[in-house]
């Protein structure tokens, strides 16, 4: 019979870690500095740490339009991440001035890209879909930010808000006699226009900004729904109804055809 210390059953576990190849975890200098790091993480500005963030998400977006648009990326990635990793090490070392110098010169490069092929001004749109199951304490908490947002809802939905929440009701009216919520609809169900009769379509309409007006006391002015609803008449009907605006864009069912095989006016 084989002794035990042999089988290394007899011996200590961080002899049979060391002696078996294992790396046995030992406190020491190592652990201090793994430490270090993670508590100057901790203390970098979370605001500081959002326009990291903010540049990782436009780079994504440079990338995903230039591919959209067909074009061979002439992005500088040598002096973006030469300028990101310096901002990154001077936000560790507490240097938040230093760290948004770099930033703003990785924005800097991010915008000379994009301007080669796309010089256009760009913007973001925050835009909150609202339905009733989700107009309560979220809605409110969201309004409550008071900063400028635009709520989606069709007609219906409205009405129902009304009814069922009339505090959130209450609240985006008062955000649009304010100017902060821009209303985007104008369905008064989301229902398949392309399908209708054109009268039909007209009524829905009228209908949907009564609904509007009588819900949150104004209109709607930028039209827009989740599913598909384009067809080619409904330019000129949004622009006779006082529309400014259309929100190009499906979230739901189907998709819209874009500039290469169709134009809009």
């Amino acid at each position: 019979m084989r002794r035990l210390d042999s089988l290394g059953l007899g011996r200590s576990r961080r002899d049979r870690g060391v002696r078996g190849g294992s790396a046995a975890f030992r406190p020491g200098r190592d652990s201090g500095r793994r430490s270090g790091a993670a508590r100057s993480r901790s203390a970098v500005d979370p605001h500081l740490a959002a326009d990291f963030l903010a540049l990782g998400f436009c780079h994504l977006q440079i990338e995903l339009l230039t591919r959209k648009m067909r074009n061979f990326s002439s992005l500088d990635e040598v002096h973006l991440r030469r300028e990101a990793v310096s901002a990154a090490e001077a936000a560790v070392a507490g240097d938040a001035e230093t760290a948004r110098a770099r930033l703003a010169e990785c924005f800097q490069v991010l915008t000379e890209a994009r301007e080669r092929f796309y010089p256009v001004d760009c913007f973001l749109l925050d835009l909150c879909l609202v339905i009733p199951r989700l107009a309560g304490p979220a809605l409110r908490t969201v309004l409550d930010q008071r900063k400028p947002i635009s709520v989606l809802a069709s007609a219906c939905d409205l009405a129902e808000i009304a009814r069922s929440e009339p505090e959130s009701s209450r609240r985006i009216r008062e955000e649009c006699d304010e100017g902060r919520v821009t209303l985007v609809g104008g369905d008064l169900s989301e229902q398949p226009l392309a399908f209708m009769a054109l009268n039909s379509v007209l009524w829905q309409l009228g209908e949907a900004q009564r609904l509007f007006r009588e819900a949150v006391g104004h209109p709607a002015r930028v039209w827009g729904r989740r599913r598909f609803g384009l067809f080619p008449q409904w330019p000129q009907i949004l622009k006779k109804a006082g529309f400014v605006g259309a929100l190009h864009v499906a979230l739901d069912d189907g998709f819209y055809p874009d500039q290469e095989h169709s134009k809009f006016r």
